[in-house]
């Protein structure tokens, strides 16, 4: 999903995830894995600036969950 005004999120999103394709299939040929945690929409105050309630609605509906991720669901990750 494209927002407006991300266009350097999306982008550095997207080059993210391409290299770790890239990085799986170099590096798969050693038996080595490659992985990458890409969060959904992440509730936080930086999150919902500039964010109309329609727009914060609109991407809770296609998260995965149907809702936004929590921070403190991330803390395990550290």
């Amino acid at each position: 999903m494209v927002t407006p005004n991300y266009l350097l999120y999306t982008a550095s999103k997207g080059a993210i995830e391409q290299m770790t394709r890239a990085l799986a299939k170099d590096l798969g040929q050693r038996k080595i894995t490659v992985n990458t945690i890409a969060p959904r929409p992440i509730g936080t105050d930086a999150y919902f600036v500039g964010k109309t309630e329609q727009l914060v609605q609109m991407q809770s509906k296609i998260a995965p969950a149907g809702r936004l991720g929590k921070p403190e669901k991330l803390r395990i990750l550290r």
